[in-house]
């Protein structure tokens, strides 16, 4: 026999479930929508499979006055938006200032800034409409989340060779991961306090005060092979804090953004990519307060390295604060930029990111007289063999530096004293461990076991290196 169910029937029950509005506004092809009007909550799921949510509504604002430079136009508004939302202007007399689908590069009260290729100057009255802005996946802003940043160090926290570094020339490194280089001497690039929420540092660059030498002073990191694949053939934004100091001296407060991919293997963008493409080089305005600034492109099919120059082209004579801050540098897969975060998610996770390529095993702040680095074995009343496991493993056969003078250290088969240490190398290091052959003046014996490391002055270490 025949049933029917009559839609009274029908009864939801459970929990009422959230009470936030939300819908679903369709579908787009890769990243967040950049056209349209959108209110908070409302989600797309893009054909590459990621989910895309809406944190802040569609907003309309008239706007004002506005000054091209390069790629960078700034107009004035009448109310407030947000860094990496997508935003159309169009009313202006000047057809050049009628930008669409840019990405706001700074804003604040009173001013944002966009992305174009239109110069020059003009007064008038446009409409300036934000798309909204969007966040991938739905994860919290807060959340860090290892891996979607590419920059490893981009918070400026590991600074495994020390915090302060004058004159350091390409190829030497300052915090872990950032090269430096300059034209000119007269250079300190050192560690610093950023001042900014969820920032601890941020990375210092300045020229001595009363220095008429002028010239470039490069900040630079360079991604290998195996972690630039991934970005090849996709949309990437880059993006980053920064500010200057009140006596910053390059022209027109400019500050030079490169980011710049290869067709090599693992080589360093100081030092030259093959195939090199700049798929950002433009020119910043830095204030004294920190800014964010964002830069969305795309990055060819072919594409194996990809790395990121940053300089200030200093000019005149130095004043006291004629200096430049960068933190929080991002590099991910996407559309816009979302909330940054360490590439190795937490910071221990960053210490470890950074060893793959440097380690600096030292005894500095050891609390025994004598601190040691590793074990092996005397082969003679002079030599030894000493093995040195490194904690994570490194991206190739590391080069090895020692504390110099060697005085420093020593070779012990007790807790304390031993054979002073004459001479430090590599026999057989490989990514994984270092083994060493080491030298001393006497005393040891052959077949017995010994130690490596510092004498009583605790300032010895060993320097192990896979940068590119």
């Amino acid at each position: 026999m025949a049933q029917s169910i009559s839609q009274e029937a029908v009864v939801n029950t459970g929990l009422p479930g959230a009470t936030a509005a939300s819908r679903y506004a369709g579908a787009t092809t890769s990243g967040a929508p950049t056209t349209g009007t959108f209110a908070v909550g409302d989600f797309i799921v893009d054909q590459s499979g990621s989910t895309w949510i809406c944190t802040a509504s569609s907003q309309t604002a008239s706007a004002t006055t506005a000054s091209g430079n390069g790629n960078l136009i700034t107009f004035t508004a009448s109310n407030s938006f947000s860094p990496g939302q997508y935003v159309n202007v169009t009313g202006f007399s000047n057809t050049g200032y009628n930008v669409s689908n840019a990405v706001i590069g700074s804003a604040s009260s009173t001013q944002f800034t966009v992305v174009s290729s239109a110069t020059g100057t003009t007064t008038g009255t446009g409409t300036a409409v934000t798309t909204g802005t969007w966040q991938l996946s739905g994860v919290s802003v807060n959340e860090n989340i290892a891996g979607k940043n590419f920059i490893i160090n981009g918070g400026m926290d590991i600074w495994q060779r020390g915090t302060s570094f004058v004159n350091g020339g390409y190829p030497n490194y300052a915090a872990d991961r950032w090269q430096m280089n300059t034209s000119y001497s007269n250079t300190t690039y050192s560690q610093v306090a950023s001042g900014l929420t969820g920032f601890n540092y941020a990375i210092q660059v300045q020229r001595t005060s009363g220095s008429t030498q002028s010239g470039s002073a490069w900040l630079a990191t360079s991604l290998e092979t195996q972690n630039s694949l991934p970005m090849a053939g996709q949309t990437v934004t880059l993006s980053f804090w920064a500010k200057c100091g009140a006596n910053y001296s390059a022209t027109s407060n400019a500050f030079n953004v490169q980011l710049i991919s290869g067709t090599g293997t693992d080589q360093n963008v100081l030092g030259g990519f093959t195939g090199a493409s700049a798929l950002v080089n433009t020119n910043a305005t830095l204030t004294t307060s920190w800014q964010r600034f964002t830069y969305t492109v795309s990055v060819g099919s072919t594409a194996t390295q990809l790395g990121i120059a940053l300089r200030e082209i200093t000019t005149g004579t130095a004043g006291t604060n004629d200096w430049y801050q960068v933190t929080g540098v991002q590099l991910e897969i996407s559309s816009t930029a979302t909330a940054f975060s360490r590439a190795g998610g937490t910071i221990q996770g960053e210490l470890a990111a950074c060893q793959r390529y440097f380690w600096n095993q030292t005894s500095v702040g050891a609390s025994t007289t004598y601190a040691p680095f590793g074990v092996g074995q005397c082969y003679s009343s002079t030599n030894a063999i000493v093995n040195i496991n490194f904690p994570v493993a490194m991206r190739a056969n590391p080069s090895i530096t020692p504390s110099s003078p060697l005085s420093g250290m020593a070779m012990s088969t007790a807790v304390l004293g031993g054979a002073t240490v004459t001479s430090i190398s590599s026999n057989g290091t490989t990514s994984y461990i270092a083994q060493l052959a080491v030298g001393s003046g006497g005393g040891l014996s052959a077949g017995n076991a010994t130690t490596l490391g510092s004498s009583a002055s605790n300032t010895a270490y060993i320097q192990f290196s896979a940068e590119l």
